[in-house]
């Protein structure tokens, strides 16, 4: 499969892709070196849970990524089509991608963007991890400043914020709030919404479906703390919370997390 560069505000001649007036040269060129990082980030991974890419190349004023074809459907399609997701397929799905964010997380990247529409189930059931274009570097405990954009209801508390902190925890949120909406079919309150009520709104998963184990629902609910120390300090610890190994701590309740929320600019396509 071939991915080609070709954002918003750009159109062809012949074979040469130009800007238009509502995508300066700057901007393209800017957009242009994000897809040739995630291109290059993902040439570092070889793991069946990630994508693999064959070759990456500049040409006709735009650059192209030769990823190997995967057939199958994301679990955004899967769940649209089907419904409701049982607990223990999600929770396989879970171990997949977990494995997958290890090696991501070893080597100092995150994903931040782990959602359903970027999980795909391949037909000889492999479960990769998808789309790598929101992904970074990070520091343990360093605060950067970036530019950033979310997906509502999967995005943590710390990616709303301009200089956010973003650490393991920030994709254990991510994968948590994806498990949420694939076993109770609801897609969950945006950490923004969240953060703003006198108490969590965030509906426990059990409410949504009564056959979801006390185990799952706490280990999920622990995934989604809105104070990034508050979750999950690894994947490992998280899937120990999923397979009963852990329990997830029992706090009194604390105040939200102060953050100055900004309005994310819209996805740049």
């Amino acid at each position: 499969a071939i991915k080609e560069y070709f954002p918003h505000g750009s159109m062809r001649e012949g074979t040469t892709v130009r800007t238009t007036g509502t995508l300066t040269e700057d901007n393209y060129k800017s957009i242009k070196e994000r897809f040739l990082d995630e291109g290059k980030l993902l040439a570092r991974f070889e793991h069946r849970g990630i994508v693999g890419i064959k070759t990456l190349f500049e040409e006709n004023n735009t650059a192209y990524m030769v990823m190997e074809y995967l057939r199958g459907q994301t679990l955004q399609k899967m769940i649209e089509n089907r419904g409701v997701l049982s607990e223990y397929e999600v929770k396989e799905y879970a171990l997949e991608i977990a494995d997958a964010l290890n090696q991501v997380h070893q080597r100092n990247f995150l994903h931040r963007d782990i959602k359903p529409e970027n999980i795909i189930v391949t037909e000889d059931g492999r479960v990769v991890l998808i789309d790598f274009g929101s992904a970074r570097q990070f520091a343990a405990g360093q605060t950067k400043k970036m530019t950033s954009w979310v997906t509502h209801g999967y995005a943590p508390i710390e990616q709303y914020s301009q200089k956010g902190r973003f650490t393991v925890p920030t994709d254990i949120y991510a994968l948590g709030a994806t498990m949420y909406h694939l076993m109770t079919g609801e897609q969950p309150e945006a950490a923004t919404e969240r953060v703003n009520e006198p108490e969590d709104i965030l509906t426990p998963l059990i409410r949504l479906n009564p056959e979801i184990s006390i185990t799952t629902n706490d280990a999920i609910l622990w995934a989604m703390a809105l104070r990034a120390h508050d979750r999950p300090q690894s994947v490992t610890e998280f899937i120990q919370a999923l397979e009963g190994t852990v329990s997830p701590p029992v706090k009194a309740p604390a105040e939200p997390p102060e953050i100055n929320v900004f309005t994310p600019p819209p996805p740049l396509e």
